[in-house]
């Protein structure tokens, strides 16, 4: 029981300073116990661990809809490129664009949780409810929508891992299924709020070369809109895509004296998390 009692302790250390390599091993030892019967699977009923094995699902389901081939090309042209599939509640879409720039300054831009009103217009404001390590994140965003619509809100939780294989990093994004975060409470809507949700999300970046930088965003939200038909809704959602993305790209490629440089300036911990990444992964041969 004292190795394994280490190595909760272990782990919850690589939680928290966000080492998922040593996260992976560690996860990897824990199932040849349980399955060897060494240990039993209640020992590891604790939240970081639980958390863990909920974002490494989440994770598979994520790139899986970004890696599957049956999208339909919505718009394509000046290195941007919409698709959807699916219908109804099942409606999707994916924007790629190409972007001149580094892949550790993309990764400032697409970290900047609460800078995302620079590049979606709709986004009035964001609260940081939770950020307990570097790479999570419960953030709370305010949407205006113009009339017949009234503002919604969403609570969207954030992961970022890093993909070694494709020298890339992709950002999870979903609306918590639990009342609880880590073992902290989400505060519950105001009245009059009006919830939106994300069922399934993700934010790609992958490194191209030293000055370019490829980012796909998958999306599939409910906005909680009764009164239009939904096929409306999808369909006005696929279009303003391509302006979302161009907008991404314009505050990206002009990170240089923008408020992103200057929030990884004020933020040095994550400043060095992104840059001891891409060194050890975005520079490897594959």
């Amino acid at each position: 029981m004292a190795e394994i009692g280490a190595l909760i302790n272990n782990f919850k250390e690589a939680f928290y300073s966000c080492n998922n390599d040593e996260l992976l091993r560690i996860h990897n030892l824990f199932t040849e116990l349980v399955e060897s019967k060494q240990v039993k699977r209640r020992f590891l009923d604790f939240s970081e661990y639980i958390r863990f094995k909920s974002e490494i699902e989440y994770f598979d389901l994520c790139y899986h809809y970004m890696e599957i081939d049956d999208w339909t090309v919505v718009t394509e042209s000046n290195n941007i490129k919409v698709e959807s599939r699916g219908a109804g509640n099942e409606f999707f879409t994916k924007s790629t664009v190409i972007v001149n720039q580094t892949l550790f300054k993309a990764l400032s831009v697409l970290s900047a949780a609460d800078l995302v009103s620079e590049w979606v217009s709709v986004v009035k404001k964001t609260e940081i409810l939770f950020d307990p390590t570097i790479t999570r994140k419960l953030v709370k965003f305010y949407f205006w929508f113009p009339w017949p619509l009234s503002d919604r809100q969403c609570v969207i939780e954030f992961n970022a891992v890093p993909i070694p294989s494709k020298k890339a990093c992709i950002i999870t994004m979903r609306t918590p299924e639990s009342e609880n975060y880590l073992g902290k409470k989400i505060p519950t809507f105001a009245e009059g709020e009006v919830k939106m949700w994300v069922r399934i999300g993700s934010l790609y970046a992958e490194y191209v070369d030293e000055e370019t930088t490829k980012i796909v965003f998958v999306v599939s939200a409910d906005g909680n809109i009764s009164f239009l038909p939904t096929s409306l809704i999808n369909y006005g959602t696929k279009h303003i895509m391509y302006y979302m993305m161009e907008e991404l790209r314009k505050r990206i490629e002009n990170f240089e004296g923008s408020v992103f440089e200057t929030h990884i300036k004020e933020n040095p911990h994550l400043f060095d998390y992104i840059r001891e990444c891409i060194d050890k992964y975005a520079h490897e041969d594959t």
